[in-house]
């Protein structure tokens, strides 16, 4: 297991538990003793986690830092695959297909390598890069490089609105149950990328249903394709009938 893949399970389990022991983290995490309590110490001087004598405490959201990018990636992995195959099944050959910096949509990489004679344009630094290797057309938006993955600002808005795609992929931090298409800042880049491209697809796992974050970036009425790892209309308060959910 790489250490990215530790530190999101080591947090996840902090989260779901409120504390942790070393010995508890050593049979869940099946790394040895002095890995978890070295996981423990990184984990917290980035400020995530609260250690004590033998354990560790969780730091609720709202007190901690965002969480970076690889640790992000490996979470949820299995439901992102999952939605990552759907995703892919809308792209037809000969595409240009928009990609948010989105870790779910990173998970599209192998199956864009499937396609014939697509071009992609991202501002997703790891898919990019993935793609860059294997005989796919990429354009690189360009813009300030902020984190591990992502690319923002002006030239990467202009990017998006100098082109018009078939198809554009994009994901958040939350989805409130009145449909409201949440994330935790104002990046424009997400309504140039949604008003370039003829079909408007929302990736969205189940556990970010009912999560909260500050800026509300649209509605699920902006967009035609809902896909998740199950069907998750039963936890919306409204119905969106313009809105396909695969």
């Amino acid at each position: 297991m790489y250490k990215e893949e530790r530190y999101s399970e080591i947090l996840e389990l902090a989260r779901e538990n409120g504390y942790v022991t070393v010995e508890f983290l050593v049979k869940q995490v099946h790394a040895s003793p002095a890995s978890i309590r070295r996981d423990l110490t990184a984990l917290e001087k980035d400020g995530y986690i609260r250690r004590s004598y033998g354990g560790a405490s969780y730091i609720a959201d709202g007190e901690n830092v965002s969480v970076p990018y690889m640790m992000r990636k490996y979470k949820h992995k299995k439901e992102k695959n999952i939605i990552a195959k759907k995703a892919a099944s809308l792209i037809h050959d000969g595409d240009i297909v928009f990609i948010d910096n989105s870790t779910t949509a990173s998970y599209l990489a192998p199956y864009l390598t499937e396609k014939k004679n697509i071009t992609v344009m991202s501002n997703n630094m790891t898919l990019i890069m993935t793609l860059a290797q294997h005989s796919v057309e990429v354009i690189c938006t360009g813009g300030h490089v902020r984190g591990q993955n992502s690319l923002f600002g002006t030239l990467t808005e202009r990017a998006f609105a100098s082109m018009r795609a078939d198809i554009g992929f994009f994901s958040s931090t939350a989805l409130s149950k009145k449909g409201e298409i949440l994330d935790s800042s104002q990046a424009r880049h997400y309504i140039h990328l949604c008003e370039h491209c003829d079909k408007r697809v929302y990736l969205c796992n189940e556990e970010k249903i009912g999560a909260k974050a500050r800026y509300c970036i649209m509605t699920l009425d902006d967009v035609d394709v809902v896909v998740s790892d199950r069907d998750i209309r039963g936890e919306l308060e409204t119905e969106f009938d313009n809105v396909e959910f695969i």
